[in-house]
């Protein structure tokens, strides 16, 4: 019997410097979130070639959007956080 993949939700706050923080939440499994986020982790790992486009564990995927997110955002007044929730 085939286990089915896990169920992650994670929680991001998009913090701004003019305006309210927005506070989002996304769920699904490791492979969905790597396929939602492809975008950010390509840019980051245009310019850190460090970020691993394809994390094997959630704690992975964690740090390598966070990274990726940070370059994504590098000079501007936004920020994102990502958080795993339960």
């Amino acid at each position: 019997m085939a286990r089915s993949p896990k169920e992650y939700t994670i929680k991001v706050t998009t913090v701004r410097a003019f305006g309210e923080d927005k506070v989002q939440k996304v769920s699904g499994t490791l492979e969905e979130l790597i396929d939602y986020y492809s975008y950010t982790l390509e840019i980051g790992h245009g310019y850190n070639s460090r970020i691993n486009l394809h994390p094997k564990t959630i704690r992975g995927f964690l740090s390598a959007i966070q990274k990726a997110s940070d370059i994504k955002y590098g000079c501007t007044y936004t920020r994102q956080y990502f958080e795993l929730l339960g």
